[in-house]
C-alpha cells in the first residue's frame, strides 16, 4: 500500500514511530542512524534492518527523517537525489528544509515520546503537509494507519501550535522539576503532588486555563508571596522564575 518506508534516526520519536508502523504490519525497509556503535542495539530493540549507510534509504519510496530539528537539512543534503516522498517530523521547520527533495512534506505527532513509555497512537494527533497535492492523500492514509486524528496543516500554523505546546508541556515539565526538588528537599514524595496536579489538569480542560487559575498571585496575597520568595533566597534562578511568574499573573489577572 504504502511501499517500501525507511526511517532517518535512533532517537524517542524514531523508535516509537518503528514500533507503531510494525505493529500496524509494516515492517520498515531500514532504519538509518549515523551513529554506527548503535546498530546492533538497535537492531535488536525493534527487530528490524538497522544501516549506517544513508544510501541504503534511496530506495525507499517514503522516508520519514525523525532527527533533531537542526540536523533535517544536513540529512535531506545527502538525499538530494531521493526520488520518494521525504518527510520530517519537526514542529518547527518548514517543508522546505527537506530541498532540494522535489516531493517533501511533513509528518508531526503532537505528543511527548520516550523510548520505555507506550503511546496510544489511537489518542494522539498528527499533523500532515506536503508540497505535491498528489502527495497528500498517501500522507493521510499513512498518518491515519497510525494516529488517531490527522490534522492537515501548514508551516505557519504549525510552528505556532509546537510554541504552543512548549509552553504547555516542556515548560510545565521544568516547573513540576522545580517542585519536586523542593519536595524531595523535605523527604518528601512527588506523588503527594498527584492529585492537585491531576485536578488542575482537568479543570484547565473542562473550563479554560485563566478560569482555572488559583493561587497567592491570583488572589493577590501579598503576605504569602513575600513567605514564598523569602523561602526561594538562596535559590537564585527559581526565585527569578517565581517573580517573573507572579509578576505575569498580578498583571494579567
Amino acid at each position: 500500500m504504502f511501499g517500501k518506508i525507511g526511517i532517518a534516526g535512533a532517537g524517542n520519536l524514531a523508535c516509537v514511530l518503528c514500533k507503531a508502523l510494525i505493529n500496524k504490519g509494516i515492517m520498515p525497509c531500514c532504519i538509518y542512524v549515523r551513529d554506527k556503535t548503535k546498530v546492533d542495539d538497535l537492531a535488536r530493540e525493534l527487530g528490524g534492518r538497522v544501516v549506517d549507510d544513508i544510501n541504503e534509504l534511496m530506495d525507499c519510496d517514503i522516508v520519514i527523517v525523525a532527527v533533531k530539528d537542526d540536523a533535517i537539512e544536513e540529512v535531506a543534503a545527502k538525499l538530494s537525489g531521493f526520488q520518494g516522498l521525504l518527510l520530517h517530523t519537526s514542529g518547527i521547520k518548514s517543508m522546505d528544509a527537506l530541498l532540494p527533495v522535489k516531493r517533501r512534506g511533513v509528518f508531526y505527532p503532537l505528543q511527548t515520546f520516550s523510548k520505555g513509555k507506550k503511546i496510544d497512537s489511537k489518542t494522539t494527533p498528527i499533523l500532515i503537509n506536503s508540497f505535491a497535492s498528489e502527495d497528500l492523500s498517501l500522507l493521510e492514509d499513512l498518518a491515519s494507519t497510525i494516529f488517531g486524528t490527522v490534522y492537515h496543516c501548514d508551516d505557519e500554523k504549525r510552528k505556532k501550535i509546537h510554541l504552543a505546546a512548549v509552553f504547555m508541556c516542556n515548560f510545565v515539565d521544568v516547573m513540576m522539576g522545580i517542585g519536586a526538588d523542593l519536595l524531595n528537599a523535605e523527604n518528601l514524595s512527588l506523588a503527594l503532588m498527584k492529585p492537585l496536579v491531576m485536578e488542575t489538569m482537568d479543570k484547565i480542560f473542562m473550563t479554560n486555563p485563566h478560569d482555572a487559575l488559583t493561587g497567592p498571585a491570583r488572589r493577590k496575597d501579598f503576605g504569602t508571596i513575600a513567605m514564598h520568595r523569602e523561602m526561594l533566597e538562596n535559590s537564585h534562578d527559581e526565585l527569578e522564575i517565581y517573580d517573573i511568574l507572579t509578576d505575569y499573573i498580578l498583571k494579567r489577572f
